[in-house]
Parts: structure tokens; sequence; C-alpha cells
């Protein structure tokens, strides 16, 4: 896992590492759910990892939830790739309306 091999051994408490591993398990999810075409190559999907890693390890010195670190985290994977605003959320994946007649 990218985010154990970046922390120095008794850098964090092991409340601070839950805390950091859900915030990344949970922003993965998240883009793995909305990017799943992008990220298909997984050369391109370890380097998305990583820079996902970097920065809530980073951030994490200051941030202390995991929700708040997860959204920081996302917003920053969002800006740096330039997807839309919308294509990346915190919670639950993007949804399309669809009429009645659609349904069924």
């Amino acid at each position: 896992m990218p985010i154990q091999s970046r922390m120095a051994a008794g850098a964090c408490t092991p409340e601070q590492v839950n805390v950091i591993v859900a915030a990344f398990d949970g922003a993965w999810k998240t883009l793995e759910t909305v990017h799943r075409r992008d990220l298909t190559d997984p050369m391109y999907a370890a380097g998305i990892r990583e820079m996902l890693a970097r920065r809530i390890i980073d951030s994490a010195k200051t941030i202390l939830s995991a929700k708040a670190l997860k959204a920081e985290a996302l917003a920053y994977i969002r800006e740096r790739l330039g997807l839309s605003r919308s294509a990346v959320r915190v919670g639950s994946p993007c949804r399309t309306r669809r009429s009645r007649a659609q349904i069924n």
C-alpha cells in the first residue's frame, strides 16, 4: 500500500493511521466508481494512487477527520487531472436522472 511505504515508523499514532487509511480507501473507492474507465491501465492507476496517498499523508498533518481528508484529496485529484467538479464527489457515485419511460 502506498500510504504505508510513505510513513516513517512511529510518525503517527495508530488512530491517525486508521484515519489516513480510511480516507485513502474511501477516496480510491470513489475514484474507482466514478472513473473506472480511466483506471483500467494499471500504470495510470498506480500513479493516481500514489498521488492520492501523498496528498492525504501531507494533509493529515493539519486535517484530522477521514471525511475531510477524503474530500480534500478528491478536490486535489480533480484539479490535478482536470476532472469536472461533478465527476468526483464525496459520497455516492454520480447517478443520471432517468425518466419513468426509461425505467419501465
